[in-house]
């Protein structure tokens, strides 16, 4: 008897672990390809399907993990203390005598906002942009303004005591009369900023830029400025006792009437620095060579060991005009 041809449902399939023949059972089959000219036949179930834990772990995913709303942003929260501002744009805000105490306003931009008097005791301000802000008389005790920029800042007698200031631009800022003991102003840009009056007790200046900066009457009793840039900065009655200038670029700086007790000028650059009239008696790593350079006159005392240079007094020269 001829063998009988199979069906449809009889055909055989190859399987990965052997061969089985499959009959007198309807299996829908599909077809694949597995090369340019060949094709077979298998069962749909082989089809590759979506495990059912992969599709429970997704639902569970969607049901808990995701929110079933939009992400709600918190720059439109009112302002207050903790509040959260992140990269958010609040620009000429009217927040002056605001309670934002330990306020997380990073990245965000309070350019030209009024600050004035408000309280930003140990807010992190890091990264964020106060160009032209008012923050006069506010209290930034303990604040985090790293690398924030405040280009022409207002900051009169603000009070910024333990600040951190790392690398922070401000630029023709004016700290007059603010607080900065024990501040942390490593790498601070302050070209040409105010800081008349200003309270630098203690504070760490290295390898800050306070070129051409108004630092009259400033108190930097114990400061460290090591290897700062004080060109053309005018230290006139300044208080520098104890300060460390190891190092610092103090180019056509005035020191006019500066007070330097204990002051150390190890390999501080000291050409055409002006020392009229300032006690230089106390100060430590002056040497003959770099006092040659700068300029002095009879009323200026020197280091026992040292004598005044035959080129003092030097020629006038005219130091208001450039800056």
């Amino acid at each position: 008897m001829p063998a009988r041809r199979p069906t449809l449902g009889e055909r055989r399939v190859r399987i990965a672990y052997g061969r089985r023949v499959v009959r007198r059972r309807r299996i829908p089959t599909c077809v694949v390809r597995s090369g340019p000219c060949q094709r077979r036949t298998i069962p749909v179930r082989c089809r590759p399907t979506v495990s059912l834990r992969l599709l429970a772990a997704s639902l569970i995913v969607l049901a808990f993990g995701l929110p079933t709303g939009p992400v709600r942003a918190a720059c439109d929260d009112p302002p207050g203390p903790g509040v959260v501002w992140e990269t958010c744009h609040k620009t000429s805000l009217r927040l002056n005598g605001s309670d934002l105490a330990g306020a997380r306003i990073v990245g965000s931009s309070l350019a030209r906002s009024d600050l004035r008097r408000a309280n930003l005791t140990g807010a992190v301000l890091e990264g964020s942009y106060l160009n032209r802000a008012l923050l006069s008389g506010a209290n930034l005790k303990g604040a985090d303004l790293s690398r924030a920029e405040a280009y022409r800042g207002e900051f009169a007698r603000a009070d910024l005591t333990a600040a951190e200031l790392v690398k922070t631009v401000l630029a023709r800022a004016n700290l007059t009369g603010a607080r900065l003991q024990d501040a942390n102003l490593h790498k601070v840009d302050a070209g040409r900023a105010v800081l008349r009056g200003a309270i630098l007790t203690r504070a760490n200046l290295t390898k800050a830029d306070l070129s051409r900066a108004d630092l009259r009457d400033a108190t930097l009793v114990d400061a460290n400025a090591t290897k700062a840039a004080l060109i053309r900065a005018d230290l006139r009655g300044a208080d520098l006792t104890g300060t460390d200038l190891t190092d610092a670029h103090l180019i056509l700086a005035d020191l006019r009437g500066a007070r330097l007790k204990g002051a150390d000028l190890t390999g501080a650059l000291l050409r055409d620095v002006e020392f009229s009239g300032t006690d230089l008696s106390q100060v430590t790593g002056l040497g003959a060579a770099e006092l040659a350079r700068a300029c002095g006159d009879t009323g200026t005392k020197l280091p026992a060991g040292l004598t005044r240079p035959d080129t003092w007094p030097c020629a006038p020269m005219q130091r208001e005009r450039d800056r």
